[in-house]
C-alpha cells in the first residue's frame, strides 16, 4: 500500500506542478479584457438600437412609404405621357415622321448642292448668250 500511496502522491504532485506552470493569470487577464470589450460592444449595440427605434418612431419616417408610393405613381404617369401613344409621345412620333419625309424630299437638292455648290448663285442650266434683236 505504501507504494501505491507514493505513486498516487507522485501523480498528484506532477499534476499540481503542471497546473502551477499553466499561465492562468495571463489567461484570466485576457478573459477580463475580452469581457470588457464585449460589454462595450453590447452597450454600443444597445445605443444604436435605441437610436434606430427613435428614428423609426418619427412621423417623418413613417410617412416615407406613402411618399415613395406617390413618387412612383407620378413617375408612372410621366412615363406613360412620354410613351409612343402618350400625350407627348404621339405628337413627337408624328413630328419625327414628318421631319423624315421632309428630309427625304430635300435629298435631291442636297445632292445637287454637294455636287455643284455654285447652283445657289448661278443657274444650273447653261444658257446660250442672249443676242439682241435688230431694230425694225
Amino acid at each position: 500500500m505504501p507504494d501505491s500511496f507514493a505513486n498516487l502522491e507522485s501523480k498528484v504532485s506532477n499534476l499540481l506542478d503542471n497546473l502551477a506552470e499553466v499561465p492562468l493569470k495571463d489567461a484570466f487577464e485576457q478573459l477580463g479584457q475580452t469581457m470588457g470589450e464585449a460589454n462595450q460592444t453590447l452597450r454600443q449595440l444597445q445605443e444604436m438600437s435605441e437610436t434606430v427605434t427613435l428614428l423609426l418612431e418619427k412621423s417623418e419616417t413613417q410617412q416615407l412609404p406613402e411618399d415613395i408610393s406617390a413618387v412612383m405613381a407620378e413617375l408612372n404617369l410621366t412615363l406613360e405621357t412620354y410613351q409612343a401613344n402618350g400625350q407627348i409621345g404621339r405628337p413627337l412620333r408624328e413630328n419625327m415622321v414628318s421631319l423624315g419625309r421632309a428630309l427625304n424630299e430635300l435629298q435631291p437638292l442636297l445632292r445637287q448642292l454637294r455636287e455643284n455648290p455654285s447652283t445657289l448663285i448661278f443657274d444650273s442650266q447653261t444658257r446660250s448668250d442672249i443676242e439682241p434683236k435688230a431694230a425694225k
